[in-house]
């Protein structure tokens, strides 16, 4: 906006102001694309006349004196795409002495028309304008015109000027994406702009609670709303839901023959049993039951057994590239592609969901009043959060740490161990979620800014110590005593008693405390096929091999059962304990985390009480509390999160992010190397622009930066950019930086030079892109794409 227009605002009349405030809160109540039409109608003013035909009324007046007489002729025009009604006055003024004038001053910058002397100024004063549609519909009306008016001395007058003013528009058309792209936000424009950007924040927002609201809110008091959560967890997964959060129910799983675990259990083992023609047979308990049946009757060759899969998404990420042809072995060394195990699984316990909802007599609700939420981990990267997205259609994601966060902030002091009063989760307090599963620990540092609402305070990190890293230790101290060819070849050979011992060893794992005197021990039986297989193999038993190896007088064989004395089993839990510890102190020595003195812990390794222990004297400064049941916190809480999804206010990037592009080339900045030639033209390629830094604050439905790229040629509908993250702060090239998909972008096919500006925003559990055509306004199909 120019400084003469500035001027303007400030000294225009009391009216005037008043009807540009009225205009400016119409436009605004008619929401985000009122918005988005009013913002494109401001923007295509290259610092001109456009804000005042905006803004200004006509200050003629029927009073008008001497020999020239103000005719004014009103209109209005209702725009059925936007919403908007335009309306204004357009004044003719004659002049008696002879001569009939029309002064209009065309849209953009100053008219190669001008006012003829001793004339006043007459403005057109529409109170809206959208961007070039509206102007090229102006243009249609002003051709029409030229053939409807009758043909008098004043009316070619009038066509003369107008057939200049069309010229000019036409001039202007093709300046226009120039001169929008070039365009500077100033004064009375920028914080309008801010204004309109907080609104746009709290429309997104409220637009993101309506999808989680209760009954009442977004159905009517007519319908049922339900929240189901499932938690799809490494050894363990179950389900909860709700048609009230302060009334949640949990899944119910039959164990089996309940020798090892009880007979009703809140989770069942994350297992899948597929045919050989890749067909689900039984999930859970049932498929351990059915898969150890199969191997009594020697049949289980011709079946696939998945257990314990969803580490895999962690190691394939640190490892390898993760697609959706990644492909996953069983337990026999079998393989099938990773999406087809996950959403079969994820399938059945949705499936199992609605049958136990309907056998309790409670009515099904319609798909679409149905809010389905998954819970991931915190750690996990942006590559396998769009795997698990694509295994489970339609679901909305949720970090397992603020699950837990958010179901924990209202439970009863009597159900959260180590909280000392009411005051645990207070406004301003900050506090580290510990989450220990069975695969993973994930460590996340909230502040609670108000009720039910979050703040990261650094980003969430982690590492694989959870629970199966206690297994992890079991199975090596076998191998040390057997060798590992011996363990690997019985898993192979004999994997349905493999399968129990490693089910007796989790419930022993279990039950483990430190109330356990040192002089006591765990007891173990042991498969007969593994004795038999041990003789068979090294021509001796067990209690001999044992004695050869560090854990003589620590194993004590009797037949089939071993007893193992409490230091050393303590000592199968030892480096996960030592990778947790060291991971927390590491994470108090952050600046951004070291008032903190909370550490919530959640999650089923989080039940054990060794943990439990080790945590409290590593940590004796800090406050250190455990929920009821931890195990289902984060299942519970995903309940809540369905009913508050926007609980989470901002998150620390883990990455800069960016896409790979081309620049001019500037032989001071850019290597020899990068230089190409297209056309005639020297660019770099390679070079990684930058949408998002690491350790940045992201906040929800904040945009971060915004680019502007143009199609290549006028008839390209979709662009594509190859996209980037770094653990640097600022690269150059994408050389050193790791490819992590594709950022797609479908623009409107109409023949015509588009500008699309792209940007991209923490939208909730992931990153999302917007994109939209600078000259129309409109919004393009963006789409991220990790895989």
């Amino acid at each position: 906006m120019s400084l003469q227009e500035l001027d303007f605002l400030r000294n225009n009349s009391t009216s005037t102001r008043n009807e540009t405030l009225q205009f400016i809160k119409m436009v605004l109540h008619k929401g985000a694309k009122a918005i988005r039409i009013f913002l494109s109608a401001l923007k295509i003013s290259f610092g001109d006349t456009i804000i005042e035909r905006l803004l200004k009324t006509a200050n003629n007046d029927d009073g008008t004196t001497g020999k020239n007489k103000s005719d004014k002729i009103e209109y209005e025009t209702f725009d059925e795409d936007s919403g908007l009604l335009f309306t204004g006055t357009f004044c003719l003024k004659i002049d008696k002495g002879g001569e009939e004038e029309d002064e209009t001053q065309p849209i953009g910058n100053q008219s190669p028309l001008q006012s003829r002397k001793g004339s006043e100024e007459v403005e057109q004063q529409p109170r809206g304008i959208k961007s070039l549609s509206e102007m090229r519909r102006r243009m249609r009306n002003l051709e029409k015109e030229l053939d409807t008016t009758p043909m008098s001395d004043f009316t070619q007058n009038l066509i003369s000027e107008k057939k200049q003013e069309i010229d000019y528009l036409n001039q202007k058309l093709h300046r226009l994406r120039f001169e929008t792209a070039a365009l500077k936000y100033e004064g009375a424009l920028a914080e309008l702009q801010i204004t309109v950007d907080k609104l746009q924040t709290e429309i997104q927002q409220k637009e993101n609670a309506t999808k989680g609201l209760g009954l009442t809110q977004r159905f009517g008091t007519c319908l049922m709303h339900l929240s189901a959560s499932i938690d799809f967890g490494t050894t363990f997964s179950g389900y909860a839901y709700a048609y009230n959060p302060n009334n949640i129910s949990v899944s119910k799983w039959n164990a089996g023959d309940g020798g090892l675990l009880s007979n009703i259990s809140n989770k069942t083992p994350t297992t899948v049993l597929l045919d050989n023609d890749k067909k689900f047979i039984a999930f859970g308990f049932d498929a351990e039951t059915a898969y150890s049946k199969l191997c009594d009757y020697g049949e289980h060759e011709e079946y696939y057994y998945f257990h314990r899969f969803k580490m895999i998404l962690y190691d394939k990420v640190r490892t390898s590239k993760l697609t959706v042809d990644t492909k996953i072995s069983d337990i026999r060394g079998r393989e099938l592609k990773a999406l087809t195990v996950f959403s079969h699984a994820i399938r059945y316990l949705k499936d199992h969901l609605l049958r136990s909802v309907k056998e309790r007599g409670r009515s099904i609700v319609k798909q679409e009043e149905m809010l389905w939420v998954l819970t991931v981990p915190a750690m996990w990267d942006d590559t396998a959060k769009n795997f698990m997205r694509k295994a489970a259609e339609k679901l909305m994601l949720a970090l397992e740490p603020e699950a837990a966060s958010v179901y924990c902030q209202h439970l009863p002091v009597e159900e959260l161990e180590g909280s000392i009063n009411f005051s645990a989760f207070q406004p301003g307090n900050k506090y580290i979620v510990l989450d220990a599963g069975g695969g993973t620990v994930d460590l996340t540092v909230h502040e609670l800014v108000r009720d039910r609402h979050l703040k990261e305070l650094d980003r969430a990190n982690g590492g694989d110590w959870g629970g199966t890293s206690v297994d992890m230790a079991f199975k090596q101290a076998l191998a040390e005593i057997v060798t590992e060819e011996m363990m690997q070849s019985y898993c192979h050979k004999y994997p349905g008693d493999y399968l129990e011992l490693l089910r007796e060893f989790e419930f022993k794992k279990r039950i483990c405390s430190k109330e356990n005197d040192s002089d006591s021990f765990i007891s173990l039986t042991f498969p007969l096929t593994f004795i038999e297989e041990c003789t068979k193999r090294f021509g001796t038993d067990l209690p001999t091999l044992t004695q050869k190896s560090r854990f003589n007088n620590h194993f004590r064989w009797r037949r089939d059962r071993v007893r193992i004395d409490m230091p050393t089993f303590e000592g199968f839990f030892k480096p996960a304990c030592d990778g947790i510890i060291n991971h927390v102190k590491e994470l108090f020595r952050s600046q951004k985390v070291k008032d903190v003195k909370k550490i919530l812990m959640v999650g089923g390794f989080s039940e054990s009480p060794l943990l439990q222990d080790a945590i409290r004297k590593a940590f004796l400064d800090c406050q250190v509390m455990v929920p009821r049941d931890s195990g289902l916190a984060i299942l519970r809480g995903a309940v809540v999160f369905g009913y508050f999804p926007i609980s989470i206010e901002s998150r620390i990037s883990p990455y800069t992010y960016g896409v790979k592009m081309n620049i001019e080339f500037d032989p001071e900045k850019h290597m020899e190397s990068k230089k190409q030639v297209i056309d005639g033209v020297e660019y770099c390629k390679d070079i990684f622009d930058k949408h998002i830094e690491i350790e940045q604050e992201l906040k929800l439905g904040e945009t971060q930066v915004e680019r502007f790229y143009v199609p290549l040629t006028s008839d390209q509908t979709n662009i594509r950019f190859i996209m980037y993250r770094s653990a640097e702060q600022n690269p150059l090239y994408v050389d050193n930086c790791e490819k992590l998909g594709n950022l797609l972008i479908v623009v409107p096919n109409d023949k015509q030079d588009r500008s699309v500006e792209v940007h991209i925003k923490f939208g909730g559990e992931e990153l999302i892109a917007e994109a939209r055509v600078i000259e129309t306004g409109l919004l393009c199909d963006a789409h991220l794409d990790f895989l």
